[in-house]
């Protein structure tokens, strides 16, 4: 959705002024408090960095979500409540009715072995020797083997080897390649956000036990059946939006990412300093984004579902574009308040 022309992104790249080097005011000393105070609860080791999708997200929003309550502020998210909800991808989840069975032994998934992220969701059957690499059937390859012979020269990356791999195999007919680890190297975990395209054919991962146990002789013909299933996997992000409704015709939009404590600390102390009565020519929208990379998830969904008429926003206040200057957070509200009275004094009839 574009944007109208009449909303004006403002970036406050503020840089601190000599007035912010000296002793704090009185009035200034308890915005650092409260500050401190929220910076001190959402920065918790048990909300565990405040993840989306996580309980320590929720913990954050209710937090917030009490403290707009406590500015004045009214919900502005869906079904009248303060959250706007949101998918993320996050990865490949295996299904499990996926299988693998060696000589009619059935392989417990995530127990001997896993399908790689990248792996295709198909099936393959045949008996296969696993020294021998002939079309039409699954190719084995030792983990070990792999990391030494690998090709260093473009990548020390074993998931890339494993891709490269795969590539190859598939290009010579290959119906799987079946990663295996029968030496002394540490397991290889599943990885569900593997950053590679899917593979042509399916890849799984024989962990060490399973290995030894079930791929003791290389020159053994081996009864392979697999049937490997995967898909996308989501979680919900939750956007917090508290609204100051002043009953203006214009809205300024004041916004921070919850992947940053003092920018949602700052945001959160901002909505209760704008309660002020001088501050009334605006309605004022507080925006908590959601989601990784500096809430670039929720920022998307937020702009694409706006919870109400872009063309009454007058412009945005995002408190992240202060951080690479360095400015602490009680400089950032007080910076922020001051852009905001600047703005006030003009627009005020």
């Amino acid at each position: 959705m574009k944007k109208p022309q009449r909303l004006l992104i403002i970036f406050f790249l503020i840089i601190a002024s000599s007035s912010f080097s000296q002793k704090l005011k009185k009035a200034d000393r308890v915005i650092a408090e409260n500050i401190q105070a929220h910076v001190n609860y959402l920065s918790d080791d048990r909300l565990k960095g405040r993840i989306a999708g996580t309980d320590g997200e929720h913990i954050a929003d209710e937090y917030i979500i009490t403290h707009f309550k406590k500015s004045g502020c009214k919900p502005m998210g869906d079904s009248s409540y303060w959250i706007q909800k949101f998918m993320i991808a996050d990865g490949k989840e295996i299904v499990n009715t996926s299988h693998l069975s060696i000589n009619g032994k059935e392989l417990a998934l995530h127990t001997d072995y896993f399908p790689f992220a990248f792996s295709a969701s198909k099936k393959a059957e045949a008996n296969v020797a696993m020294e021998l690499a002939e079309t039409g059937v699954p190719w084995f390859i030792d983990l070990k083997e792999l990391m030494d012979n690998g090709d260093t020269a473009k990548t020390k990356d074993t998931s890339a080897l494993i891709v490269m791999r795969a590539a190859r195999a598939a290009s010579k007919g290959a119906t799987a390649l079946i990663v295996y680890n029968n030496s002394a190297i540490q397991d290889l975990g599943y990885n569900p956000m593997a950053p590679f395209e899917t593979a042509k054919i399916p890849v799984v991962y024989i962990m060490g036990n399973a290995a030894k146990k079930h791929l003791q002789k290389e020159s053994a013909s081996l009864d392979v059946k697999m049937n490997i299933s995967l898909k996308d996997r989501f979680r919900n992000g939750c956007n917090v939006l508290g609204y100051a409704d002043n009953a203006a015709d214009s809205t300024v939009v004041a916004t921070a990412h919850l992947d940053n404590e003092r920018d949602v600390a700052a945001l959160i102390e901002l909505s209760r300093l704008l309660r002020n009565k001088q501050f009334r020519s605006s309605n004022y929208l507080f925006v908590v984004y959601s989601g990784e990379k500096k809430g670039a998830d929720g920022i998307n969904y937020f702009n694409n579902h706006p919870v109400f008429n872009l063309q009454k926003v007058n412009y945005t206040l995002n408190l992240d574009t202060m951080q690479d200057k360095g400015l602490p957070a009680v400089k950032k509200s007080i910076a922020a308040i001051n852009a905001l009275r600047t703005h006030e004094t003009k627009t005020r009839p």
